[in-house]
């Protein structure tokens, strides 16, 4: 043993000198010894009562530690020519291509510079070691961006993205205040409205408002410090910490600031040992407010790249002949609905850009070089596609989808074809739902993300009553609405409440489709919830109390049907004036067809025109809230021309998934069994599949026992899954979430229908885990 311990030790000091072959190698022996203990456990627990529990979970883990072994020591000796092209290979060929496109001003250069950094940009990345490491093991070449990172743009509360981290660096260089004074990156408009306890001061004479305040205050001090060079600045500064110190006021001093197309808040910390705490709060706050800088602003934002292009070269005009000679035939519907989407995007974009401005576009060599590439590389991707057999793996081609979707949002950067006012008439013609007479009562617009929208929201109804107000959520709420409206307002939930919490109540939270939930209550099914009955209830005792019903719609159909007979059945309570109806959603799942490369969220609201609800104009007018130009170019391309595909989109993944759900091992469904899968009604639109493990040890046996094995079968058998923070993808995804009592392996399927009867042996597989059948 002692000598092993040595070779492996010393074959880690070699890999990390050496070669990646020798880390596979070190890591193989390590899971091969793993997998020996967990034999020996097998044995242990054979002439105990344990021996089918404990002991075959024993087994199954010596086999899959087995099983990874193997695969790792084979990539240890995979020849080199055999070796997986990189991660970043298409990033850096389409560095290249675009350094060949002359730039004449610093514009040009700008736009060429973004387009680098935005190429296969992900608002949820990989894990490195996944891309780089696994997936080649198992003959798999994800392309990537080099800034990739399993983090959430929207969230750097939880975790920071390194694009997050590098703009941050860039920006603090650029400002007066020290380096070391902490930096929060947000939209870059003034968010004064959403920060919570906000006060201004604009001079010294405006301290004496901190002596009404109670509480934390955000005390901010945009205004009072005007000095742009360090030394002037920090004089200024230390003249207000001096005076603010003295208040004994609890605070958080800040300083909102906008450079380069981003906005930022800088904590100038009233003493050494606050600033971290002090940034801590708000960068959780800004975070689930929505209200960050989105990942294309931190994109857009990037200084100049060293861009090294070639001589002046005749501009062409831009070429979309191949698309009407595009031949198509396919017996995979998956691989069809991405190419008629695609070709739907592609025709819509071409016809929404008048000829006056593609001759503008033909007359520019940078912008009309973009173009020709990306038309380009789009051709001789569908061509690559078309050329493909049907008996070709899904995951295969979704390599050739990801880089014509990603040419797509070249060519929307450079031809501009909408504004963002162009998408509310475009959002209310594919409504058809909504009854005739509400329609001239509806306004849409689009935010940067759905927390953006339910802060907004929230804002709105609190202007509205002149007051916190008091807010109920249903059992579909989205977890990050359930906990900011508890923070804010001391929500409580529609099952638990109250008939005089219903009377009292101005805002409600429901959903109709089951969504993401933490592992802890425990959950005994996912259902659809009975958004009408609940209104019903608060609508007649409140007896023409005006109300708002904020319906999450992101696990739905464009043109829900459910929310159409939702406004049917209230119609007249809406034109009363006692009922205003927000639907808003997260378009980051569905609406981009798995690509996860903008930041959108889309959203209506119904209510007549009675002064009282002019709080509610701020959704549909606030830009710090609305989304970025080029991700609103994508929705208004999207929705004018591929509204069809992308509810085809959504049905294929719930359809995936209930067939998934149906070839469940029974036993999987009982609430006794230690691994179980939570039940989804048969009426409700499934998105996702939990996986729950209880009992001793629930963490580790829910990530080796479940996570793991459903993980390695995957990759083995041709469906490469990912480890990655959302849901609505086109390939198959998973995550795990640990509570006290229980841990889940949570599992979204794909598009491909193969990967269906493949997770449902896994999943068979699990139930064997629960023992012998009774």
């Amino acid at each position: 043993m002692r000598s092993r311990t040595k070779l492996l030790a010393f074959l880690f000091i070699s890999a990390f000198c050496w070669n990646h072959s020798l880390l596979y190698l070190a890591t193989g022996e390590i899971l091969r010894c793993a997998s020996h203990w967990a034999l020996t456990g097998w044995v242990l627990f054979q002439p105990t009562p344990w021996a089918t529990s404990y002991g075959n979970e024993c087994l199954a883990l010596s086999r899959l530690l087995s099983a990874a072994a193997q695969k790792t020591c084979i990539e240890a000796f995979r020849p080199g020519s055999e070796t997986i092209p990189s991660s970043q290979s298409s990033w850096h060929t389409h560095r290249a291509l675009l350094s060949q496109i002359p730039t004449p001003s610093e514009q040009d250069k700008e736009l060429l510079a973004f387009l680098e950094k935005r190429w296969l940009a992900k608002a949820n990345g990989f894990y490195n070691a996944e891309i780089d490491w696994i997936c080649p093991m198992f003959g798999y070449s994800i392309q990537v961006n080099p800034e990739t990172t399993n983090c959430y743009a929207r969230d750097p509360g939880r975790q920071t993205s390194r694009t997050y981290a590098n703009r941050s660096n860039d920006l603090k260089k650029q400002l007066p205040q020290p380096e070391s004074y902490p930096l929060i990156l947000t939209r870059p408009y003034n968010i004064s409205e959403y920060l919570p306890s906000h006060l201004e001061i604009s001079s010294p004479d405006d301290i004496q408002k901190l002596t009404a305040a109670t509480g934390k205050v955000i005390v901010d001090l945009t205004h009072a410090i005007a000095e742009k060079t360090p030394e002037k600045w920090l004089q200024e500064w230390e003249s207000f910490r001096t005076t603010l110190s003295q208040t004994k006021q609890e605070m958080i001093c800040i300083q909102q600031v906008e450079c380069g197309g981003i906005g930022a808040i800088r904590i100038l910390p009233l003493t050494q040992s606050s600033s971290e705490e002090d940034y801590r709060y708000l960068l959780d706050w800004v975070s689930q407010s929505g209200i960050t800088a989105n990942l294309i602003e931190l994109n857009r934002s990037s200084p100049l790249s060293n861009i090294c292009c070639s001589l002046f070269s005749t501009p062409q005009h831009p070429n979309f002949a191949f698309l009407n000679t595009f031949d198509w035939k396919s017996d995979r519907p998956e691989k069809d609905l991405m190419v008629q989407g695609a070709l739907s995007i592609l025709k819509g974009l071409f016809d929404s850009v008048p000829k006056e401005k593609w001759d503008g576009i033909f007359q520019n060599p940078t912008r009309s070089g973009v173009a020709n590439l990306s038309l380009s590389k789009i051709e001789e991707e569908l061509k690559t596609i078309a050329n493909e057999k049907n008996s070709t793996p899904f995951h295969e081609t979704a390599i050739h989808f990801e880089e014509i979707f990603a040419h797509i949002s070249n060519l929307l950067e450079v031809a501009a074809p909408f504004s963002a006012a162009d998408f509310s008439p475009i959002y209310l013609s594919k409504l058809t739902s909504i009854p005739s007479t509400l329609r001239p009562l509806t306004s849409c617009s689009i935010h940067s993300c759905a927390m953006a929208s339910i802060t907004g929201i929230f804002k709105a109804v609190e202007k509205l009553q002149g007051s916190a107000p008091k807010v109920l959520y249903g059992e579909n709420t989205y977890f990050e609405c359930v906990g900011i409206s508890t923070e804010l307002y001391n929500a409580k939930s529609t099952e638990e409440a109250s008939e005089e919490d219903f009377l009292e109540a101005d805002l409600i939270l429901v959903q109709f489709n089951p969504v993401l939930k933490r592992t802890e209550p425990e959950i005994p099914s996912y259902k659809q919830e009975n958004i009408g009955g609940i209104l019903s209830k608060a609508l007649n005792l409140r007896q023409g109390k005006p109300l708002t019903a904020a319906i999450d719609c992101t696990i739905d159909l464009i043109d829900s049907p459910q929310v159409g007979d939702l406004l049917t059945q209230f119609q007249k309570e809406i034109e009363c004036g006692i009922l205003n109806i927000v639907c808003y959603k997260s378009g980051l799942k569905f609406d981009l067809f798995g690509m996860d490369n903008y930041a959108g969220a889309p959203f209506y609201m119904i209510h007549n025109r009675d002064p009282k609800w002019a709080p509610f104009d701020l959704l549909t007018q606030d830009p710090s809230l609305l989304t970025d130009r080029l991700s609103a170019s994508w929705f208004c391309l999207a929705y004018r021309y591929a509204v069809p595909h992308l509810d085809q989109y959504r049905k294929t993944i719930f359809e995936n998934t209930r067939k998934l759900l149906n070839a469940v091992p029974e036993r999987l469904f009982k609430k006794t069994s230690e691994y179980r899968i939570i039940p989804v009604d048969a009426d409700a639109l499934p998105s996702f599949i939990d996986i729950r493990v209880s009992g001793p040890l629930h963490k580790i046996r829910s990530s080796a026992l479940v996570g793991g094995p459903l993980y390695l079968k995957c990759m083995e058998e041709g469906q490469p899954m990912f480890y990655r923070r959302t849901f609505g993808l086109y390939h198959p995804n998973f995550g795990m979430l640990f509570g006290e009592k229980s841990s889940t392996a949570r599992l979204t399927v794909g598009l491909d229908p193969l990967q269906i009867e493949l997770f449902a042996e896994c999943l068979r597989s699990i139930d064997s885990l629960n023992g012998p059948q009774d």
